[in-house]
C-alpha cells in the first residue's frame, strides 16, 4: 500500500499543471470582469513562468512544451474551422475562433511527461529506432488533418506503432521498489486519464462539442483513442528532444531488480 500511495502521490505531482488548469477553469467563473479565455491565458502563462523560476521545469523543457503548445494551436485552428468543437465565448486573445490559451490543453500533456520522467526516475528499454517513431507520430498528426477528407486511417497507424512500441518498457520507481510497465499500455492509460480530464474541462466550459451545445454531455469514449495518439506524439517528441542531452531517455537501463 505504501508503494501504491507513493505512486498516486507522484502522479499528482506530475499532473501539477493539469490540476492547475482545472482549478483556473473553476475560478474563472468568479472573475467576470475579464473574459474567461483571457483569464486562462494569463494564469497559465504565469504558472509556466513560476514552474521555470522554481526549477520545476528547465528552460529547455519549457521550449519543448511551448513547441507542443504551438502544435496544439495549429490543430485547434483546423478542427474549429471544420466544426469539430467551438469556443463560443468572447476573448481578446482569440483568433479565427481559437483562444490562445487552448494550446495549454496540449502542452499540459507534454508537461506531465517531463514531470513524470523526473519524479518517477523514468527510463526506457527496447525502444524503437527514432526515425520510425518520428515517422509514426508524424502520420498520427497528419491524420488529424486529413481524416475528414481522406478518411480516418488511425487503425492502420495504431497497428504500425504498436508493432514498433510493443517491445518497449517504461521503468519507474514509486517509493523504494523498481517497477516496469509496457510502454504501449502506458500510452493507453494516460490517454484514458486525459479523456477524464477532457470531461472535466468541457463540464467547466473550456470548449463545447456539437452534442454539448444544448447542455453538457460526457465526451464520447472514442476520444480515448485520439488522446492516446496525441500522448504518443508528445512522448516521441520529448523522447527525441531529451535524447540529445546527456540524460537521454533512450539510454540503456542499468541492471536493477524489478517487482
Amino acid at each position: 500500500m505504501r508503494e501504491f500511495g507513493a505512486f498516486v502521490w507522484k502522479q499528482v505531482q506530475a499532473s501539477m499543471f493539469a490540476f492547475f488548469v482545472f482549478a483556473m477553469l473553476g475560478i474563472s467563473y468568479l472573475v467576470p470582469w475579464i473574459p474567461r479565455y483571457d483569464f486562462m491565458l494569463v494564469t497559465c502563462l504565469s504558472m509556466q513562468v513560476y514552474m521555470v523560476r522554481k526549477g520545476l521545469e528547465s528552460r529547455r523543457e519549457m521550449i519543448a512544451i511551448t513547441a507542443f503548445h504551438v502544435i496544439g494551436l495549429i490543430l485547434e485552428s483546423y478542427k474549429v474551422r471544420h466544426g469539430s468543437w467551438t469556443y463560443p465565448e468572447f476573448a481578446y486573445t482569440k483568433f479565427y475562433g481559437v483562444p490562445l490559451y487552448s494550446g495549454f490543453m496540449y502542452s499540459s500533456v507534454a508537461s506531465y511527461i517531463f514531470q513524470a520522467c523526473r519524479v518517477f526516475d523514468l527510463e526506457f528499454t527496447k525502444m524503437p529506432k527514432r526515425r520510425w517513431a518520428l515517422a509514426g507520430v508524424a502520420l498520427i498528426y497528419l491524420n488529424f488533418f486529413t481524416s475528414q477528407v481522406l478518411g480516418d486511417q488511425r487503425l492502420w497507424i495504431i497497428l504500425c506503432l504498436l508493432a514498433i512500441f510493443v517491445p518497449a518498457w517504461a521503468n519507474f520507481t514509486c517509493r523504494e521498489g523498481r517497477y516496469r510497465l509496457p510502454l504501449a499500455v502506458s500510452f493507453g492509460l494516460i490517454g484514458f486519464f486525459v479523456w477524464v480530464g477532457e470531461n472535466i474541462c468541457t463540464f467547466l466550459g473550456a470548449w463545447v462539442y456539437p452534442n454539448q451545445v444544448d447542455g453538457w454531455e460526457p465526451v464520447h469514449s472514442s476520444k480515448i483513442v485520439s488522446w492516446s495518439m496525441m500522448v504518443m506524439v508528445a512522448f516521441v517528441v520529448i523522447w527525441v528532444w531529451r535524447s540529445r542531452d546527456a540524460d537521454s531517455l533512450g539510454s540503456s537501463l542499468p541492471e536493477r531488480t524489478y517487482n
